[in-house]
């Protein structure tokens, strides 16, 4: 039967929009936005001096990760050398490369 497209494959589909691990991404972020605002000693995420989005951070290659993380957080009032280990750990839990 020609011109009639082939039943497309849902795993390609919806791979990339797998809503559990975008939850779990979601839990991740929130987790080290609240360690920024301990590290920063702010009230809340919104007086943070920088901005901070996981995605980036996810993008970037893995061996590349911590001295992104350190560039960002170089303004840092405290030590953030445990919190951004603990991210890089959880993140390589996530195993997610975009």
């Amino acid at each position: 039967m020609e011109g009639i497209p082939k039943k497309l494959d849902t795993k390609t589909l919806t791979g990339r929009y797998d809503m559990k691990q975008l939850i779990k991404v979601q839990q991740v972020e929130q987790w080290f936005m609240t360690q920024l605002v301990d590290l920063y000693k702010v009230d809340d995420e919104d007086a943070l001096p920088i901005s901070f989005d996981l995605l980036e951070v996810i993008e970037t290659p893995k061996d590349k990760r911590p001295a992104f993380l350190k560039e960002k957080l170089t303004a840092c009032p405290s030590d953030a050398e445990p919190a951004v280990k603990e991210l890089l750990a959880k993140l390589d839990k996530l195993n997610i490369e975009l």
